[in-house]
């Protein structure tokens, strides 16, 4: 047993059975005995490894809650503070205002900074700010003496660009050949971050809440990035990742390196959905945009490490997704781009290689290159050098067809002058070409100066307008796109200067004078629209001058087309905006046109002129050739509220028909002027008036509610002209006659006339005024319905004038009240005239009359000079008068004079007559009832009476009793008894008693032995039958019985051309002569017959009745009586 024991017996892991797998402990009620373990030595090691294990535990929790409890923590921030500071070359100094060491919840050490800060030396001022910086370290690798990063965290961190670009960019240093060494150095520090993220097997690298701060306009520009992370992705890759967000958009980028065999070969970098609207559009105040580009941004770059067996590769792409493009407050559809850049390592050149915008319906497909200028214009040139094409590109920047051309720029940059220029600038299409030029000039804290040049010797004006980018010189572009149309332009030249400092943000309107922007060019076969509604001008021929704000058309022939088809021509006319820049904005025209008045007078009723609107005229009112001037002053913009139009219009009449009447009026053959402005249409003009040549006078108020036109008519007409006008003077005015007849209102016009070089006659009174005699009349004609009113009827002269008024209508005369009416000096009564069925009634009422020119007419009408229209009148007509004193020839007044007078059918009716002489006594004219017509006279003054009627002027006294009855229309018969009258101063008696006869010449006075006194021989009756025929008054049976002389007498007084033809017997001593005639049947023989004598002497009387001939026959002396009548004439 002892040897047993003292055996040892080894147990492999396997072969050891668990006691509970025992068959006893596997017994129901099992019974489990403890044995104490046996004491062995092994134990004893087994306590002191424990102590150990406990003791070291004991010092790594202790070491755990030291590290935990931040014991190291300020020794760790200041040996922090100083390792960085000894990095720093003095321009920055560092801050760490905390440090932590620390486990992780893997166990992992890991050492975090607090507040750490980047602040400029010299200024004191922040350039970041990092909240908290945290590296993750194995610690068991540490131990091992290898350094292993878990990772690095980095969070709330925080950079001031401005102070690190304080400094300034050299541009002069910057150089494309340089690109090559520039991408070798980043492969460099590629591969350096590589080696070392594999020699440290850092885990991933991660950033939050980066924030970048970019000095801006004001305020700065911050950019967040989030969720920034390096890590390596398989194998030999490291990728860069995160998302950058500016103004609320997220922008992703993503930046892989490919390295092989320990060498980065290939870099890749894509950035998606920056928003090129954050960066580049500028708004107002107001919300408006006022340019930028709004549009998502996708870009590309790949980078190949050029080996021995390949050449280096650097390429980028750039895509502009479709968004809007905005320009001075103006905008258009950009709908996207594709830039395509690789660098020609062989050329050192940046290549643009086939890329693509569009803006609208505008594609620009081009290619160009950047290079250093050096390498082009020799040594010493810093800068770039550039050089475009546009190939193929099209152009649809208006509504009309697009447009293909081609474009070349080539020009440089240089960053010592700061100067961008493009010295050749050519842009050909089949519709034409430019060459041009220009240049910006970069300026430090202020917008850059630019001045562009450009030669267009040939283009069609739609190429221009296609041409014409929407933002350069854009008011006269707008101008230009909406108002020229087709045609081509020639000789064109472009001068834009921009002033340094001129353009600013928020924007101040940019207002070029004339140094600083000048477009020219002459255009042929061009449409010119005029603003507002003024029909446009086509096949124009011009020249186009915009000066700074002035821009000036002027069009040397066109045609204007109206929707009525009428046209006019247009030439030497002129459009004019004198101030572009003034608001409201406004223009001036000033058209000349030719042709038919109505084309002429369409054009002006457009608007801005309206010149018909307030008028009664139509432009087909008017016909025949005229030449017009329009002049207008407008505002060009409604939207800007501008003041009412200032225009007028002269329009020369050549020879115009006017279709409308005028007052009753038609017009033609006019020539002369039309002036129609705002305020009235006027018309001076020489027209036919109804045939009649005149001078008128034409105004119309416009724009005047209730405003009557004012119409002068005047001229001075031949009868011929005249009568056209007033057929109803033809028998009162003779000779031609000056006349100006002015409108007052739609039914009034007033008549001025001038009758000095003409004759006027009264015919029904005998009264006239000869040429030459001056005289003039007025008037006022108001039209009434059918009837023509005149009042304030006045005409005057030498001696005679009439004031009153009349009424017409299509029959004739209606009325007439004349209030004072003087035909000769001293006259002094009134007239009233009315028609009645059938004729007119005359009541003439008065102080005074002259009725010489009105016994004159009695005269005359009995002669056989019947005035016109008296022959064959059938129509009624009455006279009733009273007037005081009624003068007569030869100083002869009758007083208290009442008459009437009445014709019917041309055959008088009534005669009554009713007046004093001047010696009391009454003369009385009736005509009797007794079936006849006899006409009665009777006077206690017949001397008074024919002195009065200027029929003898040497009577005295006298009872005159005449009695005529009519015959016939033309015919009177009746005598004549007159007694107790005395004629005194007779010639003729004297030249019959005294004339020698015969060969002794003998006369009667010899022949009764003495002196027969005639001069002054009373008559105690004379007496003889007379007859009135055809204006032929003959007598016969005609006696006179004197107390001294006597006669017997027969034959004409007086015939239709006042001729005398009178025979008779004069006998001396007639007392005592006709004695012998009372004898019983000696009477018979010696005395001849009843009322003869024994001595007398036989006459004739013939000629003139106001100078006849008297011829006596001496025989008759001494034949007595029956014997006489042998020599009797």
């Amino acid at each position: 047993m002892a040897e047993i024991r003292g055996d040892k017996v080894v147990f492999r892991k396997e072969e050891i059975a668990s006691l509970d797998d025992m068959p006893s402990c596997r017994a129901e009620d099992a019974l489990i005995v403890h044995c104490p373990p046996p004491r062995r030595r092994h134990m004893l090691l087994l306590k002191g490894l424990v102590v150990f294990v406990a003791v070291a535990g004991l010092g790594l929790v202790g070491l755990f809650a030291s590290i935990e409890s931040g014991v190291f923590d300020r020794e760790l921030a200041r040996r922090a503070e100083l390792a960085l500071n000894g990095v720093m070359d003095g321009t920055f100094r560092a801050k760490v205002g905390g440090a932590a060491l620390r486990f992780s919840s893997r166990m992992s050490l890991a050492i975090e900074a607090r507040d750490v800060e980047l602040v400029e030396a010299a200024s004191g001022e922040h350039v970041t700010h990092t909240q908290s910086v945290r590296l993750v370290i194995d610690p068991l690798a540490l131990l091992g003496g290898r350094l292993s990063i878990g990772g690095l965290e980095a969070d709330g961190v925080e950079v001031d660009t401005a102070l690190l670009q304080r400094g300034g960019s050299d541009l002069a240093a910057l150089r494309v050949d340089e690109l090559p060494a520039i991408l070798e150095s980043v492969f460099l520090r590629l591969d350096g971050a590589f080696h070392f993220l594999e020699r440290t097997q850092t885990g991933d690298i991660s950033l939050s809440k980066l924030t970048l701060r970019f000095p801006g306009d004001g305020k700065p520009v911050e950019v967040e990035v989030n969720d920034l992370l390096a890590a390596r992705r398989g194998q030999g890759i490291v990728q860069l990742s995160g998302v950058a967000s500016y103004g609320g958009d997220d922008i992703d980028f993503t930046v892989q390196g490919h390295a092989f065999e320990g060498r980065v070969a290939v870099l890749e970098a894509k950035l998606e959905g920056l928003d090129l609207g954050q960066l580049t559009v500028r708004t107002l105040p107001d919300g408006t945009i006022h340019d930028g580009l709004a549009s998502e941004v996708e870009a590309t770059i790949t980078a190949r490490r050029g080996e021995e067996d390949s050449a280096p590769v650097l390429s980028a792409t750039v895509r502009g997704q479709p968004g809007q493009f905005y320009m001075d407050g103006d905008t258009q559809e950009f709908g996207g781009a594709e830039i395509n850049l690789a660098y020609d390592f062989t050329k050192r050149s940046l290549e643009f290689v086939p890329s693509r915008a569009v803006f609208g319906d505008t594609v620009l497909p081009f290619t160009g290159a950047i290079i250093d200028r050096d390498q082009i214009e020799g040594p010493g040139k810093a800068g770039f050098a550039l050089d475009f094409l546009f190939d193929g590109a099209v152009s649809g920047a208006t509504e009309a067809r697009p447009l293909p051309f081609n474009a070349k720029a080539t020009g440089s940059f240089d960053p010592v002058l700061r100067e961008l220029r493009a010295d050749q600038l050519f842009v050909t299409s089949p519709q034409g070409n430019m060459a041009g030029s220009f240049l910006v000039r970069f300026r430090q804290g202020m917008s850059p100066e630019i001045s562009f040049g450009g030669q267009v010797p040939e283009m069609t004006g739609e190429a221009v307008k296609q041409l014409w980018p929407f933002w350069v010189a854009r008011k006269p572009r707008e101008w230009a796109v909406a108002n020229l149309f087709g045609g081509k332009i020639r000789n064109g030249v472009v001068s834009v200067f921009i002033p340094a400092g001129r353009m600013r943000f928020p924007p101040v309107p940019v207002q070029l004078d004339e140094n600083e922007l000048h477009i020219a060019f002459d255009v042929e076969h061009m449409r010119l629209d005029l603003p507002p509604d003024i029909p446009p001008v086509r096949d124009m021929d011009g020249h186009v001058d915009i000066r700074g704000e002035k821009t000036e058309v002027t069009v040397a022939n066109g045609v204007s087309y109206f929707g009525s088809g009428r046209s006019v021509k247009v030439e030497n006319s002129r459009f004019h905006i004198a101030d572009a820049y003034l608001r409201p904005l406004s223009a001036e025209i000033s058209l000349n046109v030719a042709g038919d008045a109505a084309a002429v007078l369409e054009l002006s009723s457009f608007k801005p002129m309206n010149s018909l609107k307030d008028t009664d005229f139509r432009p087909e009112d008017f016909s025949g050739p005229v030449r017009a001037g329009v002049s207008a002053r407008f505002g060009l913009l409604q939207s800007q509220s501008p003041p009412p139009p200032e225009w007028s219009a002269r329009i020369d009449l050549q020879s115009v028909d006017v279709h409308r009447d005028i007052a009753g009026r038609r017009l033609a053959g006019a020539k002369g002027t039309i002036d129609v402005t705002p305020q009235a249409f006027k018309v001076e003009a020489k027209a036919d008036v109804d045939g009649a040549p005149l001078d008128i006078s034409y105004a119309q108020p416009l724009g005047k509610a209730g405003a009557q036109p004012a119409l002068a008519v005047r001229g001075r007409l031949e009868k011929r002209d005249w009568l056209k006008l007033a057929p109803q003077l033809g028998g009162l005015v003779e000779g031609p006659l000056s006349f100006e007849l002015s409108r007052v209102d739609e039914k009034k016009q007033t008549v001025a006339v001038d009758l000095s070089a003409a004759s006027l006659s009264l015919p029904w009174i005998g009264w006239s005024k000869g040429a030459g005699v001056p005289a003039k009349g007025s008037f006022d004609l108001t039209v009434n319905g059918a009837e023509n009113l005149i009042r304030n009827f006045q005409i005057g002269g030498d001696g005679f004038g009439a004031e009153g008024g009349m009424t017409f209508n299509k029959g004739g005369l209606v009325a007439a009240d004349l209030s004072r009416v003087q035909l000769s000096p001293g006259d002094d009564f009134s007239a009233t005239l009315r028609a009645v069925r059938g004729g007119h009634e005359l009541s003439v009422n008065g102080r005074r009359i002259d009725a010489r020119h009105v016994i004159n007419k009695l005269k005359t009408d009995y002669e056989g000079e019947k005035s016109a229209g008296g022959d064959g009148d059938t129509g009624s007509f009455a006279v009733t008068l009273n007037v005081d004193r009624l003068a007569g020839f030869n100083d002869e007044e009758l007083t208290g004079v009442s008459a009437r007078y009445a014709m019917k059918a041309g055959t008088p009716s009534a005669i009554d007559f009713k007046g004093v002489t001047g010696s009391g006594q009454a003369i009385v004219s009736e005509m009797l009832n007794d079936g006849r017509g006899t006409i009665s006279v009777t006077s206690g003054d017949a001397g008074a009476f024919a002195r009065f009627i200027d029929l003898y002027k040497n009577m005295n006294g006298g009872l005159l009793n005449l009695r005529l009855a009519a015959m016939d229309a033309q015919s009177w018969s009746g005598s004549i008894d007159l007694r107790s009258f005395r004629l005194s101063n007779e010639q003729r008696l004297q030249s019959i008693v005294s004339t020698p006869a015969g060969q002794s010449g003998q006369s009667l006075n010899s022949a009764v032995k003495r002196d027969i006194d005639v001069s002054s021989a009373g008559f105690q009756r004379a007496f003889a039958r007379i007859i009135a025929r055809n204006g032929v008054l003959a007598v016969e049976n005609g006696v006179l019985r004197g107390e001294q002389v006597g006669a017997t007498f027969q034959g004409t007084v007086r015939d239709g051309r006042g001729n005398m033809d009178l025979t008779g017997t004069f006998m001396p001593a007639y007392g005592l002569n006709r004695l012998f005639a009372e004898l019983p049947i000696i009477g018979t023989i010696l005395g001849n017959g009843r009322d003869r004598g024994l001595i007398g002497i036989t006459f004739r009387m013939t000629g003139k009745f106001t100078q006849p001939n008297l011829s006596v026959n001496p025989l008759s002396i001494i034949a007595p009586g029956v014997f006489r009548q042998i020599f009797e004439y």
